[in-house]
């Protein structure tokens, strides 16, 4: 789930990763997620109808969620920004915490100005 980056530099950090992610139930890995716009489980004027700020922020390396299919649904949504980390897995948080951080941050700043 995290990025091959985060194995290589943290193997503590990957260790202690795993054990809270044991204690979720198992994911079907065979077919990545999709937010459900690729087999139409989500209708896209859902979306579109959003008002509020909206960030995605998606991990470069994410095997669960790929970066694409968050790019595409932000584009779906009228201002929505995306944000995209290198070297980033599925759990960005935790990997990269200080990049998570400063793209909630500015969205945040910008939202309650």
């Amino acid at each position: 789930m995290v990025g091959s980056a985060y194995l290589e530099r943290s193997p503590e950090g990957v260790f202690l990763y795993n054990q809270v992610r044991a204690l979720n139930p198992p994911l079907d890995l065979d077919r990545p997620l999709s937010f459900g716009i690729e087999d139409g489980a989500m209708a896209v004027e859902d979306l579109s109808a959003l008002t509020m700020p909206v960030l995605l922020l998606a991990g470069a390396e994410d095997a669960i969620i790929p970066a694409a299919v968050s790019e595409r649904a932000a584009a779906m949504v009228p201002g929505a920004r995306y944000v995209e980390i290198a070297e980033g897995g599925h759990s960005v948080y935790w990997e990269l915490p200080e990049q998570f951080n400063a793209a909630l941050e500015e969205l945040l700043a910008e939202a309650y100005v």
